[in-house]
């Protein structure tokens, strides 16, 4: 079982402990806004505002936030785990704003009603309780002003992902396109992409020539706007998106992902390039 599904487990098991067994908390942790409302495959934005009263016994490495959508009977649904993102000292506050998102890349959750729950744990997977009121996240599956998604023939079909983190993964074989079509209005494409660690591995990565390490070069052709992400690990990226203004063009753009890299198989020898590992849109 994947590390972060036992973790899931844990947790749930100590939230639903927690009325029989109630522990100090080392701090509390406000979610604003307390209702969300979460579209597929949509992005809802959330501030989780942390405070630290107590010191963390035994900790090991880092600090991350355990941020997980429960449905009916504690089931743990959906997970948005991240680093911490500063130093727990007693007496210390610190605000950050994220993101839920529905990724396109998975199947959408049920339309209701869902409880959005934080915890805290380290990088050994100690948990600590913290107080909090968490958030109710109503998901309703409508996509009037949603675009359209179609993938050039490089992409390799989903797969299904290791967690509930990460529910769904395409590959790319080489160079690719994501075409957005049927733009109605202005928004914000979501990405998360893939440069996997061949370390240890059963694949070698093979750089193009000059490349010192594997770069992912994104372009955005609303805008003619091109990002870039270096290194192995997963990389989000956040492009604007406006439909183009002459209404005699079709009302579409396109995401051109280029690698500097091909990772190859030591077993079989296919060859991929990038994983994208969540796609999801913002309405303006």
């Amino acid at each position: 079982m994947p590390r972060s599904l036992i973790l899931c487990c844990l947790l749930a098991a100590s939230w639903n402990a927690a009325c029989e067994r109630p522990a100090p908390p080392v701090g509390r942790v406000e979610v604003a806004p307390s209702e969300i409302l979460l579209l597929y495959p949509g992005v809802a934005a959330y501030r989780l505002s942390w405070t630290a009263t107590s010191p963390l016994p035994d900790r090991q490495g880092e600090l991350r936030a355990a941020v997980h959508l429960v449905g009916k009977g504690g089931a743990v649904l959906r997970t948005f785990d991240h680093p911490l993102g500063f130093d727990w000292t007693p007496g210390a506050t610190e605000a950050f704003d994220r993101m839920l998102f529905q990724s396109a890349l998975a199947p959408p959750l049920e339309p209701g009603t869902y409880e959005l729950r934080v915890g805290l744990y380290d990088a050994a997977g100690h948990l600590w309780d913290v107080s909090s009121d968490g958030a109710t996240v109503r998901v309703d599956n409508a996509t009037e002003g949603f675009p359209a998604f179609y993938f050039s023939p490089e992409w390799e079909p989903i797969e299904s992902g290791t967690d509930r983190q990460i529910l769904g993964r395409r590959w790319l074989r080489a160079d690719g396109v994501i075409r957005l079509g049927e733009l109605t209005r202005p928004g914000t494409l979501w990405l998360q992409l893939a440069v996997p660690d061949p370390a240890g591995g059963a694949l070698e990565l093979v750089l193009d020539e000059g490349a010192t390490e594997p770069e992912v070069v994104v372009h955005n052709s609303c805008g003619d706007l091109t990002e870039s992400r270096a290194g192995v690990g997963s990389h989000q990226l956040r492009l604007a998106i406006v439909p183009p203004a002459d209404e005699t063009l079709p009302p579409e753009c396109e995401i051109s992902i280029d690698a500097n890299y091909r990772l190859i198989s030591t077993e079989d020898r296919t060859r991929r390039t990038v994983g994208l590992e969540s796609l999801s849109w913002l309405t303006e």
